[in-house]
């Protein structure tokens, strides 16, 4: 035989020659090749070959069909080989020799089907579902014919959705998306075989692995979802019992999971099959794809770099939102930010069916949601682009007359935009809405110049363009409110500016909505034009003066009233009025705090309206000064602090001691009076004040603990920072006073009904009072009886019930009483005469005294908190100075106790901060001096310089520096060993390179803590070296 020729030489001499046929240049017999196909003696190649020649040769074809046994054989052959073939190129030609037979032959394809339905009950292979697909493809009338006469193929076909096998998987949903492509055949299938279908679909997309099945079952479910019953079958409405036996998801969570994935394809096919839910029946199904938080996935991807599935997101949320739950659950609220970033970078593109949609999506938020629930900062990017970009848009096209359709929708999409915006102002009234919405139908339409053509507009006097003014000023305040700035701060202030003096010199009156834009808008752009001409400080002030709607806001803008209280004769003109309705409305206290602690003159005002408002406005003006009170740490100009001491004294002279104001302005004369410098001279007012405050104490009642304690604070505030020339006066006043020591002496002999804080501020002032009466040697006309040892009980056997503030004063007053010894102002409990000689050396104190204090010291150094360390070390240095000047033998005794040694070592083995700490220096320098000399404490020296070396000095921190070098410079001095010696003194080098702030004193720095005022440094050990 030839190379062309087709013919088995083992078998082809008992077949008649009527059976060969001529194929192009060879020969072949179709005898041969329907018996080759079955034998296996023969090889792949020759068989394909043979195949090849079947289906290129169609005298071939006619001699196979002409007896039609010979043909049935032949094809059940090339069916078998579905099943068995392993050669691919063989099997496919098979299936291309099929194919072509029934393109041949029509009445072959039943046959085939029955045969193929065998296959498929005896457990098909992949190959065969694969070929029921391009049979389907080459006859597209096979799918009618499978639903109306072979719907036990159909059966078959869906049971391979059960197997494991993904790969037939995704056959079958091929065949099933031929059969839901064809209508008529869709129509024929039996209810039951559908709702079948629809079941194990949701029951294979539930648990799909591979893209290739995920994107064929999409397919049929896209197909599938084109019929309202198949829909409710799909969103579980209908009734199948296959529903209850297969492991499946709802529609929307399966969707849900699709949306999840990282493809783009799978992405944009399972968006488009809930379009084809919604727009089936949105009002019936998008609750439930809501519920599955769908909308928010969509509003994340909206931003996509496809133009396509940009069209099918606004699509499928726009269909969402005709359901109420899309803005009850505020979806459009979160995701409008992203709507309108990706609606402005489409805007830019080619593509109108995009924009349309998504502009179609946006009106709809605005006119269901953004009036009610959204966030007024979520409107920042809305307000931000849009506004410019359709004002833009429209002055470019629509000039002259021109696209009048396009106008309208820009003026009403403006329009929309902007009263949402209005809308949600919390401090929006009726009226500025009602004003806005009118001006803007009337005058948005003919506004059609350039954006930077608005300037030259506002300064035209003419009437005609009067309500074209008052639309610019609404759209510039409806921008400006979430900082987008159409026009730079310089131009809209001189240019709004401008237009008040014009209005003011027309004697035209600007209406009250226009006017509370206007403010706005100059209090917001002001600072790029500081300088302001009085005339035009006047047209503002007229202006104001004239607007009640300004007034009757629920709250004024911060940025209006630190505008107001930033020129004189506005704030002495409105300040009060301005603060009285922010006060009536209840405005935000943070608000009303900042403006007080950046204007001194709205300081004053409310100061005014505390005195002078009815008793509600009154009550929260004093709330707001307590917290200024309580949270100021600011310090003012001699000239605002002189100004606001004047306002101070004229008010407390109008009220009497019973009103409840008087406290609060005695507490802001005391943070007046603390932010004050020593170095500051008392003036007439000073004096003065200080003379009522002095006699508030002969009028208040002992049980008024709030006013004595602002008194009282108010007394040791001016003690406390009194300069040094007038200070001898300010104490014989205060020692003068029999009354103000009737009061203390009361509450220290009642300290159990006496508040902490009264207690915490009649020992300062009274720890203030002696140590000033002993350095000046003043007169003491009536002597205070305190318990020291009662004191003294409170640190070592209360502490654990009593706040560290008091533990802290009452340490202070021991301090001073220590440093003092002999205080002719203070007279000491004492229960009974001393019987031994060391208690008379340590009398009043007594041994048992000295020595029950050390332990509470020791014990309250143990709490290792900053300032109670600094109050503890200062309190014991005083005592240990007390026992060293009463009795030197006594003293050494009591610091050498091994409770003083287990204390250092229980601080030093802190390490880092605490080692290094000023209070832990302090008393390490304190013992090696009076307590028994160098070598007792050579251990804990050479821990501190071990410390030291560790860190460096440069990570020393500025007020343990001189604490270190004034111990090393003590140790130096006597006598330690050579090499600690060496040591120290290369440290005591390092330091001297140590640029210190601390090395010029402390300030006088005073804080409130729980409405006490404290001197920072009664706290603060003293770095000095003395």
């Amino acid at each position: 035989m030839t190379s062309f020729d087709v013919i088995c030489e083992r078998i082809h001499a008992g077949h008649a020659p009527r059976w060969c046929a001529r194929w192009e240049r060879a020969t072949a017999c179709v005898a041969c090749v329907v018996e080759m196909i079955d034998r296996p003696d023969v090889s792949a190649v020759r068989k394909r070959a043979a195949l090849v020649c079947v289906t290129r040769a169609e005298a071939v074809r006619e001699l196979l069909y002409c007896e039609e046994t010979r043909g049935v054989n032949f094809t059940c052959s090339l069916l078998r080989m579905l099943s068995c073939c392993v050669e691919l190129t063989l099997l496919d030609q098979a299936v291309e020799v099929l194919l072509q037979m029934t393109l041949d032959r029509p009445q072959f394809l039943h046959f085939i089907l029955d045969n193929i339905h065998s296959q498929l009950s005896d457990g098909g292979r992949l190959n065969v579902f694969m070929f029921l697909g391009k049979l389907m493809d080459c006859h597209p009338a096979l799918s009618q014919t499978l639903t109306s006469s072979h719907l036990c193929v159909l059966e078959c076909v869906c049971a391979g959705l059960l197997v494991s096998d993904e790969e037939v998987k995704v056959a079958v949903c091929y065949v099933l998306f031929r059969i839901w492509s064809s209508a008529s055949a869709v129509h024929k299938l039996p209810n039951t075989l559908r709702d079948k279908m629809c079941v194990l679909l949701l029951h294979t997309l539930s648990n799909t692995q591979t893209t290739a099945l995920t994107i064929n079952c999409l397919g049929v479910l896209k197909q599938m979802l084109q019929y309202s019953d198949v829909v409710c079958v799909l969103m579980s409405e209908g009734e199948c019992d296959e529903e209850q036996l297969l492991d499946q998801q709802p529609l929307p969570l399966i969707i849900k999971k699709l949306l999840l994935s990282a493809q783009d394809s799978v992405q944009l096919v399972s968006i488009r099959c809930v379009c084809a839910v919604l727009i089936d029946s949105p009002a019936r199904f998008s609750s439930s794809f809501i519920q599955a938080d769908l909308p928010e996935f969509l509003f994340e991807r909206v931003c996509s770099s496809s133009e396509m599935m940009m069209w099918w997101i606004f699509r499928c949320l726009l269909l969402m939102s005709e359901d109420p739950l899309f803005f009850s659950q505020c979806h459009s609220v979160y995701g409008i930010e992203s709507l309108v970033r990706s609606l402005k970078e489409t805007l830019g593109k080619a593509n109108t069916e995009v924009q349309k949609q998504g502009l179609e999506l946006l009106t709809a938020i605005l006119d269901r949601c953004l009036y009610m629930r959204c966030e007024p900062l979520l409107f920042s990017s809305v307000s931000s682009g849009f506004i410019r970009l359709t004002l833009e848009n429209k002055a470019q096209l629509c000039s002259e007359n021109r696209k009048a359709s396009l106008n309208l929708i820009c003026c009403e999409f403006l329009i929309k935009l902007c009263m949402c915006v209005f809308a949600h102002l919390h401090n929006v009234t009726t009226e500025l809405q009602d004003h806005v919405e009118c001006v803007l139908q009337e005058c948005l339409s003919s506004l059609c110049c350039s954006v930077s053509d608005w300037c030259c507009v506002l300064l035209d006097s003419s009437e005609s363009i009067r309500n074209t003014q008052y639309c610019i000023i609404y759209l510039l305040y409806a921008s400006l409110l979430h900082g987008h700035r159409l026009l730079c701060d310089a131009a809209v202030f001189s240019s709004v500016l401008q237009f008040i003096s014009v209005q003011d010199v027309s004697d035209v009156s600007v209406p009250s909505p226009v006017q509370c834009c206007v403010v706005y808008l100059l209090s917001v752009t002001h600072h790029s034009c500081p300088h302001v001409d009085t005339s035009a400080v006047k047209s503002i002030s007229k202006a104001l003066s004239c607007s009640p709607l300004l007034f009757s806001f629920s709250s004024v803008h911060p940025s209006i009233l630190s505008f107001i209280f930033c020129y004189p004769e506005l704030s002495e003109r409105l300040g009060v009025r301005v603060l009285t309705g922010c006060l009536s409305a209840g405005s935000e206290a943070e608000d009303l705090l900042q403006l007080l602690r950046d204007r001194p003159a709205a300081l004053l005002s409310m100061l005014v309206v505390l005195c002078e408002a009815d008793a509600a406005v009154a009550h929260r003006a004093e709330v707001v000064l307590r917290c200024l009170v309580w949270s100021s740490d600011r310090s003012s100009s001699c000239d605002v602090s002189h100004q606001m001491k004047s306002a101070l004294l004229n008010l407390l002279q109008k009220l009497t001691h019973t009103d409840f104001r008087v406290c609060v302005l005695l507490d802001v004369l005391s943070v007046l009076q603390s932010n004050t410098t020593a170095q500051s001279e008392m003036n007439h007012t000073d004096f003065k004040l200080l003379y009522h405050v002095c006699n508030l104490v002969v009028k208040v009642n002992s049980s008024d603990s709030e006013l004595l304690l602002s008194v009282l604070n108010c007394l040791y505030c001016f003690l406390s920072v009194c300069p040094s020339h007038c200070t001898d006066r300010v104490v014989s006043l205060l020692l003068g006073n029999i009354r103000l020591m009737e009061v203390l002496e009361n509450v220290f002999s009642h300290s159990s009904s006496s508040s902490s804080s009264l207690q915490c501020c009649s020992l300062l002032l009274l720890a203030t009072l002696i140590s000033l009466q002993h350095t000046l040697s003043a007169q003491v006309y009536r002597n205070i009886t305190v318990d020291l040892h009662k004191i003294v009980r409170r640190l070592a056997f209360r502490k654990r019930h009593t706040d560290s503030l008091l533990l802290m004063c009452s340490m202070r007053l021991l301090q001073v009483w220590l440093d003092v010894d002999e205080c002719s102002l203070v007279c000491v409990c004492q229960s009974a005469a001393p019987v031994r000689s060391v208690d008379g050396a340590l009398y009043p104190l007594c041994y048992s005294g000295a020595q029950a204090l050390m332990t509470a010291l020791c014990g309250l150094m143990l709490q290792k908190q900053d300032v109670m360390m600094s109050s503890t070390v200062k309190c014991l240095t005083s005592l240990i100075g007390f026992l060293h000047r009463r009795d030197a033998v006594i003293a050494q005794h009591m610091v050498c106790q091994p409770w003083t040694r287990f204390l250092l070592f229980s601080l030093l083995s802190c390490g880092g901060i605490i080692t290094l700490h000023p209070a832990v220096l302090t008393l390490i320098t304190l013992l090696v001096c009076v307590g028994g000399g160098f070598s007792e404490w050579k251990t804990e020296v050479q821990s501190v310089c071990k410390e030291v070396e560790t860190r460096g000095v440069t990570q020393i921190k500025d007020n343990s520096i001189n604490t270190l070098r004034l111990l090393l410079t003590r140790c130096c001095a006597l006598a330690p060993p050579d090499d600690l010696k060496t040591r120290m003194e290369n440290l005591l080098e390092s330091l001297q390179h140590q640029q210190q702030s601390c090395d010029s004193p402390p300030p006088q720095h005073m804080l409130c803590v729980d409405g006490v005022c404290v001197l920072l440094s009664d706290f603060t050990v003293n770095t000095q070296i003395v």
